[in-house]
């Protein structure tokens, strides 16, 4: 039974390493944002009140932009996001072009 729970342990592990190295992206200069909130905050609303545009999202994270990245992303901070990672490779396979300003 213990060889069971640790095979579930280790499946259960794998997700871990890609997902930390995609929340140690910093974001780039200029571009889409992927925007980690939590459960309680309304992502959108989150994103607008920072000064930008949602582009698309799932229950916990959305593709964001802005036209001032730094003070955006420090909004969003201050309004309880938890990260913000580079959303543009992300946002090439969501086929989300950057809106252009």
């Amino acid at each position: 039974m213990s060889r069971i729970a640790l095979v579930l342990l280790l499946l259960a592990s794998l997700p871990a390493a890609p997902v930390l190295a995609l929340l140690a992206m910093p974001p780039a200069p200029t571009g889409p944002r992927l925007v980690l909130h939590p459960p309680w905050l309304h992502g959108p609303a989150l994103v607008r009140a920072a000064g930008g545009s949602p582009l698309t999202g799932a229950p916990l994270a959305l593709l964001a932009y802005a036209p001032d990245p730094p003070a955006f992303d420090h909004r969003l901070r201050t309004l309880g996001a938890w990260a913000i990672v580079d959303g543009t490779a992300l946002a090439g396979l969501c086929g989300t072009p950057a809106p252009t300003l």
